[in-house]
C-alpha cells in the first residue's frame, strides 16, 4: 500500500513539474516558481528553522509568522496587489497561510489555465522582488505598478518568443544568408531607456510643437536607479521657433523646474543631437543667435549641477519625456508630479522598467 501511494504521489509531482516547465515564462520566473514549490524562499519561517532569525515575525507588517502564504498573498502590500489584479487568493485557496509551496502551486495549477497561471506566477515573483527591496531599505514600486509590471513583463516575453519566420513550399524555414541574422537583429532591436547607476538620478527631456496653435510642449521626467519616477513635468509655451531652439527652451524650463523643487540630477538625456553637442562644446566663441543665447542660459543653469553629464539618445529611449511633451500641448497650466507616475505615460514607465 505504501508503495502504491508513493507511486501515485510521484506521478502527481511529475504532472505539476511538467505543467510548470510548459509555461511561457522567463527563466528567472520559472526558477522563482521552482523555489516556491520546494519551499526554498528565505521567508522568516524558513530562516528561523535554519536558526538564522530568532523568530518568524514578518518584518513589514509585524505578523507573528511570515510563511510563504503570508509573504506573497496575505501581507499588506501583497493583498493590495492581488486586489488590483482582481485575483482573490485568500478566498480561492482556503488556509493558504498554512500551506507549503507545493500545495499552493498545485492548488493554483488545478483551477487555472496556463495563461492565467503565467500571470499569477509573474505577479507572485514581482511581489517577492519588491518585498525584498523594501526589507533591504530601498523603495519598492507602488502596488499598481507591481501589477502592471507583471502583466507587461509576461506579454513582452511571450511576444518576443513568437517572432514570425518565413517558410518555403515544403514547410521548412527559409535559409538565412551568412551574417543576415545579426544584421536583422541590429536593425529591429528596440532602443530602450537605461537606468542610471545606483544613487543617481537621470533627467529625460523633450519638446513638441503644435503648428496649428503655435504652441510648444515641454516634457521632463526624473527617474532613479529602480526606474521609479522622482518627479515629472509638462508645460506649454506660446511661440513658433526652430526645432533646435524649442529643444533648448524645453531644457531650460526643465532645469528651472528641477531647481525650484530642489532636486539633484546626475545625467541628462535629450533626443536633440544639436542641443547635446552645443552644450558639450560650449563655449561657442563668435556664435551670435537665439539658439546660442539659449545654450548660454542652459550652461548657467547647469553650473548648479557640476557633475552632470549631457548625452544624446534616440527617440525610442526618450519616450517618457516625449509623451509628456505631447501631453503638454493640450494644457493651459503647468502639470507637475512628485513621487508618482503621470497617467499619460504610465505604460511607458512600466515598459521602461522591464530590463
Amino acid at each position: 500500500m505504501d508503495k502504491i501511494n508513493d507511486t501515485s504521489a510521484s506521478t502527481s509531482n511529475r504532472k505539476w513539474w511538467n505543467r510548470l516547465w510548459a509555461l511561457k515564462l522567463p527563466k528567472k520566473v520559472k526558477i522563482f516558481a521552482w523555489r516556491v514549490i520546494n519551499d526554498a524562499l528565505p521567508t522568516a519561517v524558513n530562516l528561523m528553522h535554519r536558526k538564522i532569525l530568532p523568530n518568524a515575525a514578518c518584518s513589514l507588517c509585524n505578523c507573528h509568522r511570515e510563511s510563504l502564504g503570508h509573504a506573497i498573498f496575505l501581507c499588506t502590500r501583497a493583498k493590495q496587489v492581488w486586489s488590483i489584479a482582481k485575483v482573490h487568493m485568500a478566498t480561492a485557496i482556503p488556509n493558504i497561510y498554512q500551506l507549503n509551496g507545493f500545495d499552493i502551486f498545485s492548488s493554483l495549477a488545478a483551477v487555472h489555465t496556463n495563461t492565467e497561471l503565467e500571470r499569477i506566477l509573474c505577479i507572485m515573483w514581482s511581489i517577492w522582488t519588491e518585498r525584498n527591496k523594501e526589507i533591504h531599505g530601498t523603495k519598492p514600486k507602488s502596488t499598481s505598478i507591481i501589477c502592471s509590471f507583471a502583466d507587461h513583463y509576461v506579454n513582452q516575453y511571450i511576444n518576443s518568443t513568437l517572432q514570425p519566420q518565413g517558410f518555403d513550399s515544403n514547410g521548412l524555414p527559409h535559409p538565412q544568408p551568412t551574417g543576415a541574422k545579426s544584421i536583422s537583429t541590429t536593425q529591429t532591436e528596440p532602443i530602450k531607456w537605461t537606468h542610471p547607476p545606483a544613487g543617481c538620478l537621470k533627467l529625460n527631456v523633450d519638446a513638441a510643437f503644435d503648428e496649428d496653435g503655435s504652441v510648444i510642449g515641454v516634457g521632463a521626467v526624473v527617474r532613479d536607479y529602480f526606474g521609479d519616477v522622482v518627479g515629472a513635468f509638462s508645460k506649454s509655451l506660446p511661440g513658433c521657433y526652430s526645432p533646435k531652439e524649442m529643444e533648448a527652451m524645453g531644457l531650460i524650463h526643465s532645469l528651472q523646474w528641477i531647481l525650484s523643487n530642489q532636486m539633484h540630477i546626475d545625467y541628462i538625456e535629450t533626443d536633440s543631437l544639436i542641443v547635446a553637442n552645443a552644450i558639450n562644446k560650449h563655449p561657442s566663441v563668435g556664435q551670435v543667435s537665439l539658439f546660442y543665447d539659449l545654450i548660454d542660459d542652459i550652461s548657467l543653469l547647469l553650473s548648479s549641477f557640476p557633475r552632470v553629464s549631457i548625452s544624446h539618445v534616440k527617440r525610442d529611449a526618450n519616450k517618457a519625456a516625449h509623451g509628456l511633451a505631447r501631453f503638454a500641448l493640450r494644457l493651459d497650466n503647468t502639470c507637475s508630479w512628485l513621487g508618482e507616475i503621470p497617467s499619460p505615460i504610465h505604460t511607458v514607465i512600466v515598459m521602461d522598467s522591464i530590463q
